[in-house]
């Protein structure tokens, strides 16, 4: 073997040495900015007009009123993170695509029993005092669609659940794309991001519920996410990554000072797709950095990116108790509100990791053993080299999914 084809040969097994490990190799940078996306969000329910210290406390303060407008733009992270992990989520060992099934069963086992635990404890509460639960709302939450994640007029049983509805949209639209391999998958993003374009052009106002949420603009800041996953699987060098960090942190700053100085209201529609860009160009960045220099990503902001999805869905339950247990204190004053907020979002960090590790961690491994064994029981062949547990690079996928 000539040195070139020699040469040659060593790149491309370094290459999908690169893609099969893909997972692992970018799993703490994502997970760190999943823990961003959640205290974003926790922040929205802490100050805005109806959240946690207005209702239980007294008005909120300007800061937290201010980092309640700023939170919002942890959804518009939470979906680009999304797109991206769909991306790399869709790899089995050796870098092949999983088979659509095999993808839906994992993102089922990743959603749906944390989910139907939560549900479940608000419906109790929903059918014992129906006015604690979506006080901000006239409409009754849809029970069975908030159980099966389908859009529904009002909000469901778990507020924030309103998001999990678009992302197993999303994960439908991908497993599609996925039954007929890569090009089959690219070619069914790029129709939909065309029939999501054009549905919202021309379907103004639509009544129906169905069709207000398909021609949604916010399935284009999961496409961005799914093209920052394809875009940073490529070998992009150091430099060119850190231009697109500075890029990208650098226009979020400009963009948080805006919100927070009033400037610009919470962006909506189009524009909440121009703020997901530089977001975008920050997970873009980070992960291709990572992969370059492996720069330190904190213990701890690796386990709260583990605990965000356990947060996220149980961080209203939590402020809830807490606004009642604060109430009945009958304390006032500034230090104790500044207390009480403080305390507040301490114990929702806390009560996250606690349920991570001792609820959503040991069922979601149940659930996909499960899922696992019965695919191995119907379809053995399924396994050979696309969806094999015991391989590494598998493994370690399903920790950044």
């Amino acid at each position: 073997m000539s040195n070139t084809a020699y040469t040659l040969s060593a790149y491309r097994a370094y290459e999908a040495c690169l893609v099969a490990c893909y997972s692992w190799v970018v799993i703490r940078s994502v997970q760190a900015l999943r823990a961003v996306a959640a205290l974003l969000v926790v922040s929205v329910h802490l100050g805005n007009p109806n959240g946690f210290e207005s209702r239980y406390l007294s008005n909120p303060h300007p800061y937290t009123e201010m980092l309640s407008r700023i939170g919002y733009l942890g959804v518009d992270l939470f979906f680009v993170i999304s797109g991206f992990v769909m991306v790399t989520s869709a790899l089995g060992a050796n870098g092949r695509l999983l088979s659509a099934a095999a993808f839906l069963k994992r993102r089922v086992a990743r959603i749906y029993p944390s989910l139907w635990i939560i549900n479940t404890l608000v419906l109790i509460v929903f059918m014992a005092k129906p006015s604690l639960v979506n006080t901000h709302s006239n409409v009754k939450p849809d029970i069975l669609a908030s159980y099966l994640l389908l859009p529904q007029a009002g909000s469901p049983l778990v507020l924030v659940a309103w998001t999990l509805v678009f992302e197993m949209y999303f994960y439908l639209v991908f497993a599609f794309g996925l039954i007929w391999g890569m090009r089959s998958l690219i070619a069914a993003l790029a129709g939909w991001a065309v029939i999501t374009a054009f549905l919202h052009a021309y379907v103004q106002s639509p009544t129906n519920t169905y069709l207000a949420f398909v021609s949604n603009s916010i399935t284009y800041e999961f496409l961005l996410g799914v093209l920052v996953g394809f875009v940073a699987m490529r070998t992009i060098s150091k430099l060119i990554a850190t231009a697109v960090l500075l890029l990208g942190m650098s226009t979020t700053v400009l963009l948080i000072a805006s919100i927070a100085g009033n400037r610009i209201q919470f962006p909506e529609d189009w524009s909440r797709i121009a703020a997901a860009v530089p977001l975008a160009l920050v997970v873009l960045g980070a992960v291709a950095l990572e992969r370059r220099i492996g720069f330190f990503t904190p213990a701890s902001a690796v386990l709260l990116g583990d605990a965000s999805y356990a947060m996220y869905l149980w961080h209203i339950p939590v402020l809830t108790i807490l606004g009642f247990a604060f109430r009945a204190i009958h304390a006032h004053g500034s230090l104790f509100q500044f207390g009480a907020v403080f305390a507040a979002y301490a114990i929702v960090v806390f009560s996250g990791v606690l349920i991570y590790r001792n609820i959503e961690r040991p069922l979601t491994t149940l659930f996909r053993r499960a899922l696992e064994s019965q695919s191995r029981a119907r379809a053995p062949a399924l396994l050979d080299g696309a969806f094999n547990p015991s391989s590494g690079a598998t493994a370690m996928a399903a920790k950044v999914s």
